[in-house]
């Protein structure tokens, strides 16, 4: 909460001295922070923050401003059937724009499905998001090096969790590299990595796309690349988590 206050300040204070009282404006730009950190807000979080944010208010106004400004086509606001209230679409635009803030883009072409990572450790997430979000964007070189730098990273974690990772650490102290650590992970099935050896010949593709779209200029990866790949990809992000458990 401390941050979400932070930032309302923040925004408040860059506000042009006409609109820094203006109710109505204040009260959406509260409810924005909160919404786009995944809350939802009622009179008592207008009331509170107005409270941490030192700004004169009278508590009584929250709850018939929020219930009369959520009603008819103009509307500032909606109410949950849950409880709460979120900002009406213009109004969020409206505020988003005051505030200068991008919010998150929703995904609507996924290249690996998160429920097969949800579970993951969190760099393991935000790397697998980074492929999803490059990929909806249309940024196929991104997403195609970040498919790489992902099974690199799940390959250490499957040595870690096996408490192998001498077999990975170099005379310099740093992890080998990803070519070989694809052969030291071949050695090791099926004795400690139970796993189908068809995934060998998938890493070895993901590491070829992603190592053309890195160190060869003339290649650009395509849509086509990546979904040529997807098949294999998922396989082998799912074999490489399953070897975890």
């Amino acid at each position: 909460m401390e941050k979400i206050i932070s930032e309302i300040k923040q925004v408040i204070k860059n506000l042009p001295s006409s609109e820094s009282q203006n109710f109505a404006l204040i009260v959406g730009i509260i409810g924005f922070f909160y919404q786009t950190n995944g809350l939802t807000f009622g009179s008592k979080e207008i009331n509170d923050t107005f409270e941490a944010i030192g700004l004169p208010f009278s508590k009584t106004s929250a709850a018939p401003f929020l219930s009369k400004r959520s009603k008819g086509k103009d509307a500032l606001f909606f109410k949950l059937k849950t409880g709460g209230y979120k900002l009406s679409m213009k109004n969020f635009e409206k505020i988003q724009s005051i505030c200068g803030i991008k919010t998150k883009k929703e995904i609507t072409k996924y290249f690996i499905d998160p429920l097969i990572y949800i579970s993951c450790r969190g760099y393991v997430k935000k790397t697998a998001d980074e492929i999803n979000s490059c990929y909806d964007d249309e940024l196929y070189i991104a997403a195609s090096v970040l498919c790489r730098k992902l099974v690199e990273i799940l390959l250490v974690d499957c040595f870690e969790k096996k408490n192998l990772m001498k077999e990975i650490v170099g005379p310099d102290k740093r992890i080998i590299t990803l070519s070989q650590l694809i052969i030291k992970f071949n050695e090791h099935i099926p004795d400690d990595f139970i796993i189908h050896t068809e995934v060998i010949k998938m890493l070895k593709d993901v590491k070829w796309l992603g190592d053309m779209s890195i160190h060869n200029k003339n290649f650009v990866a395509m849509k086509s690349d990546l979904d040529l790949l997807n098949s294999s990809f998922v396989s082998i992000v799912r074999e490489l988590i399953g070897v975890q458990s």
